[in-house]
C-alpha cells in the first residue's frame, strides 16, 4: 500500500496555524529562532495565491468599511461634544 506523502491543503493551512500559535507560547529566545529561520513574506506571492476578491467579499468589505466610517464620525462628534463641555 503506497503512503501519500503531500499534504492536502487544509492540512498545510492546519500546520501552519499550529506553527504561528506555537510562536505566541515561544520565549523571546524561542521566538527569535523561528522568526530569523522563517521566510520573509512575500506579498506579491500571497496577492497572485489569493486571486481578485469575489463579490461577496467585496460587498463584505464595503459594509465593513462603511461601519467603520460611521463609528469614527461618531467618535469624532463625541470628541467635540466633550471639548464643547470643558470650555
Amino acid at each position: 500500500m503506497a503512503m501519500r506523502t503531500e499534504l492536502t491543503e487544509q492540512e498545510r493551512r492546519a500546520k501552519t496555524f499550529e506553527q504561528k500559535l506555537a510562536r505566541l507560547r515561544a520565549t523571546p529566545e524561542e521566538r527569535s529562532r523561528i522568526l530569523t529561520s522563517a521566510p520573509l513574506f512575500d506579498y506579491e506571492s500571497w496577492v497572485r495565491e489569493a486571486g481578485p476578491a469575489t463579490p461577496d467579499e467585496l460587498a463584505e468589505m464595503e459594509k465593513l468599511l462603511r461601519e467603520r466610517e460611521e463609528e469614527r464620525l461618531q467618535s469624532l462628534a463625541a470628541e467635540e461634544q466633550c471639548t464643547r463641555l470643558g470650555e
